[in-house]
């Protein structure tokens, strides 16, 4: 019987918001922006959390991570797996998809431009993810997931 260990930190919990106000109301009801305050640490494994800033920065390469830091990317690999369960480029594509997601739905952002800050380049490259997780285009994601009062809650 193999006994195999839970990841320290599950990978679903290591997302790091882009957004850095939040709307708030005063009591008369009129609205303001005020800082929103982020985790940038959120394991206190230091080369973890960098990492994990490093994408919430719109950086999606992790051989450029591994470069700059002069790791050995079969290094980073398991120590990001054993923390994890996920290898770097897993954790990049949870990532990317987490943050396509807050743009559609919290942003007026045009389809392109959603796809340039959450890594993807171009809008089909975003339709793709988009068909490939969801089974839908991105204007059909956006509707779906935006609530009212959704847009603009948060400001980049």
């Amino acid at each position: 019987m193999e006994n195999k260990l839970e990841p320290q930190f599950p990978a679903n919990g290591l997302y790091i918001s882009p957004f850095s106000l939040v709307r708030t109301y005063d009591t008369e009801g009129v609205p303001s922006y005020v800082p929103l305050e982020r985790n940038l640490a959120p394991t206190g494994v230091k080369l973890l959390d960098d990492f994990l800033v490093f994408l919430m920065k719109g950086n999606l390469s992790v051989k450029t991570f591994c470069e700059n830091r002069d790791i050995d990317p079969r290094y980073f690999h398991g120590l990001v797996y054993l923390l994890t369960g996920e290898t770097p480029d897993a954790l990049r594509k949870m990532y990317t998809l987490n943050l396509a997601n807050d743009l559609l739905r919290y942003t007026d952002l045009t389809l392109d431009d959603v796809a340039k800050r959450s890594g993807l380049g171009s809008n089909s490259n975003l339709s793709q993810l988009l068909k490939r997780h969801y089974r839908c285009c991105a204007l059909r994601r956006r509707k779906v997931l935006r609530k009212k009062g959704d847009e603009g809650k948060y400001k980049l």
